[in-house]
């Protein structure tokens, strides 16, 4: 029998999935001059961040119901649209996705341990990504039950940096901090910079859909998968909401303007230099959580794709202790190349653009289940329409204002459909 994932696991997978290095960097760059330097606007982008994730993850269980397979996008837009499409998005999950996220998480990870040297922070990182393969390798049960204590440990670290402001009142900002919508909020609100923040914004939060890469995976999916999503999205919205109103409150914009390391410009404020190379410490461990939850989630879509495509059976083939170790190896090679080559910003914005762009083809498959009458296994998506129209209609408005900026971004994030259509004709001409 298939070891199986519980509802608190699957949870957890979303939260660890979400809370990674976004939040902590996202905030200095919608501080500079060129971004959205406004409390109530800032405020504002991370709550609308929360509801497009509620919205997506409502409309992503209702296309899991129907198609209750591991693999998220790869398999859900094979089965919607066309397989060259789901390949695309396969292919943009397991080498950005989830490959250049953990990277993106070891390198914050690493960073958070006050090391200067370049190499040096490269070469820890690629310690915690082999460290946190290697605990996967012993399969589902010890996989979860760590995700479990690491996701403990992160979201305690994240209260107690919500709580600083308000245990150090004299020495925060909370007495001169104003939250109130003005002519140049509105103005920010209306302006491409908005719009990229989004971008940033959606990075931080991407992750809501987790638990739908495990879902063949999960102990009773009809009955846990949307509560997983639902309730681990929302929580994370609170924490992101509050965790800006903290950062916020702890430091001025000069202060936080590009910097990647937020948490550790806040802590330092409270507890000087020492009390932050202590506490970076703490939150270097707990980062492993999203690590974590991404070596659980980001093999299942190699193992979906290698068992359609008739890839060697060493990516598709699954341990009986329930790890798809050929899968897991790919990953923790891909990562580490990217850790290698691959800077941080850029890692960024081309995930937040490419996953939002196939995130959104799967929210519209949500009006093409219900065309089609598909059966979901009694999941449906809250208040549709509105919830998938809401989505697609920020995830278009959010496209079009962050590609008119920067053209290349979006060229970068849909040429994925060329090694898709090639390797899609190569398994079509090996049935022939």
């Amino acid at each position: 029998m298939s070891k199986k994932y519980s509802l608190t696991v699957a949870r957890n997978i979303v939260i660890a999935n979400m809370i990674g290095t976004g939040v902590f960097t996202s905030l200095g760059f919608q501080v500079l001059e060129d971004g959205i330097p406004d409390v109530a606007t800032i405020l504002l982008a991370w709550t609308i961040g929360g509801i497009l994730s509620l919205a997506g993850a409502t409309s992503y269980a209702e296309v899991a119901g129907a198609y209750p397979e591991d693999g998220g996008e790869y398999h859900f837009l094979t089965k919607l649209y066309h397989p060259v499409l789901g390949i695309a998005s396969g292919l943009v999950s397991i080498i950005t996705g989830f490959s250049a996220a953990i990277a993106s998480l070891a390198l914050a990870a690493s960073s958070y341990l006050t090391i200067d040297n370049e190499l040096h922070q490269k070469a820890i990182a690629i310690l915690f990504i082999v460290f946190i393969a290697f605990i996967q390798w012993f399969g589902v049960k010890i996989g979860g039950i760590v995700q479990n204590i690491f996701t403990a440990l992160k979201v305690l670290m994240i209260l107690i940096i919500i709580s600083l402001p308000f245990l150090f009142f004299e020495e925060s900002l909370l007495s001169t901090l104003t939250i109130s919508f003005s002519g140049k909020s509105l103005a920010l609100i209306q302006s491409p910079s908005f719009a990229q923040a989004l971008v940033w914004v959606m990075f931080a939060y991407s992750g809501w859909n987790a638990a739908t890469y495990v879902v063949g995976h999960l102990d009773r999916p009809s009955k846990n998968l949307s509560p997983a999503l639902l309730q681990a999205t929302l929580i994370v919205t609170i924490i992101y909401v509050l965790l800006n109103f903290a950062f916020l409150a702890s430091a001025s914009f000069e202060d936080l303007a590009g910097k990647v390391d937020i948490g550790n410009v806040v802590v330092e404020k409270y507890f000087g230099a020492q009390g932050a190379t202590i506490f970076g410490v703490i939150l270097a461990i707990s980062l492993l959580a999203g690590i974590n939850s991404m070596f659980i989630a980001g093999p299942r879509v190699t193992q979906r794709m290698a068992l359609d495509l008739n890839f060697p059976a060493f990516f598709s083939k699954e341990h009986n202790n329930g790890a798809p170790r050929g899968a897991l190896v790919l990953q923790l090679i891909i990562s580490i190349i990217i850790v290698v080559f691959s800077s941080f910003k850029d890692i960024v914005e081309y995930i937040g653009l490419s996953l939002t762009l196939f995130s959104m083809m799967v929210v519209a498959g949500v009006f093409v289940v219900r065309a089609k009458k598909v059966h979901t296994n009694g999941i449906k998506a809250i208040a549709y329409p509105l919830t998938p129209l809401l989505y697609l209609i920020m995830g278009v408005w959010m496209t079009y204002y962050f590609a008119s900026q920067d053209p290349m971004k979006l060229v970068w994030a849909t040429i994925t459909i060329v090694p898709a259509y090639i390797i899609f004709r190569i398994k079509v001409k090996s049935k022939t």
